[in-house]
């Protein structure tokens, strides 16, 4: 969303054209997301044609933050995830002021104490719909029978979670790390885990180097990504729309939005080499 997905979540005709090219002339597509593996994975998948089982394209898959990478059967291969102190420490602070605070967790669920109209924005991502397990229940996570929880994320108003943030990033430090893919959510991450980390983790797999690549990216959340590919010699690209940061790190800045097809003219260009 805000890279791949237009405004409506879906794939544009022609970003699922230079998709199937892409995968045509056999280069892997990677999809690397901040969202979990919910219903959305296999409505792309359907659209590009993919009837067989599995959470990914023609190569591994990077899913909420690069915190869990599959390969292309959809077996986890790397999954990293939130001690249980810094659960304890996050439903403390959200508690305290009031702020929602969901838990993405290792069974592919999204859990809270309570829904609400802000974990309710989750809902039009496809994403799983978000679960309320009660304050004791979100207690209990990472504590065996319970699932561990791969990231944790507050949500509510945007200026509220601006005021929030250094309080928070001063809780966490060095346990934990905060990021943001989109306004009224902030994102919290095993400490010094970004979306590279899967990305690292998926080219690997694949026997490339960050040389090899190309990314794309929209949010603060990307910017590791961008940073280490450009850095290497690959191709970052930051979309229209993206953040100032990001397109500061980018070896190419696109005059398109998402929702004019800047990814798909990203992939004409710099891996088809295709005329604009």
């Amino acid at each position: 969303d805000g890279t791949l997905l237009d405004k409506q979540h879906k794939l544009q005709p022609e970003t699922r054209e230079a998709i199937l090219g892409v995968i045509a002339a056999g280069i892997p597509f990677v999809m690397a997301t901040g969202k979990s593996r919910g219903p959305w994975v296999q409505d792309v998948r359907r659209e590009l044609g993919f009837t067989n089982p599995g959470y990914s394209l023609n190569g591994p898959g990077v899913f909420i933050q690069g915190l869990l990478v599959c390969d292309e059967s959809g077996n986890p291969v790397q999954q990293l995830t939130l001690t249980a102190q810094v659960i304890k420490d996050l439903n403390q602070f959200a508690a305290k002021r009031s702020i929602s605070l969901v838990a993405y967790t290792t069974d592919d669920r999204i859990v809270c104490s309570k829904t609400d109209e802000h974990t309710d924005k989750i809902i039009p991502f496809n994403e799983p719909t978000p679960e309320a397990i009660s304050e004791e229940g979100m207690s209990l996570l990472a504590h065996p029978p319970q699932p561990d929880v791969y990231k944790m994320m507050l949500m509510g108003d945007e200026n509220k979670l601006a005021r929030t943030r250094p309080d928070l990033e001063q809780l966490l430090l060095g346990k934990a790390t905060v990021t943001k893919a989109m306004d009224e959510m902030l994102e919290i991450l095993p400490f010094g885990a970004s979306k590279w980390s899967g990305v690292a983790k998926a080219l690997d797999m694949l026997g490339y180097a960050p040389s090899d690549c190309l990314v794309m990216g929209d949010g603060e959340n990307d910017l590791e990504m961008l940073l280490q590919v450009g850095k290497e010699g690959g191709v970052a690209v930051a979309v229209g729309n993206a953040v100032p940061s990001l397109k500061e790190a980018a070896t190419e800045v696109m005059s398109k939005s998402h929702d004019e097809g800047a990814a798909a003219e990203a992939l004409r260009r710099f891996v088809l080499g295709l005329p604009d």
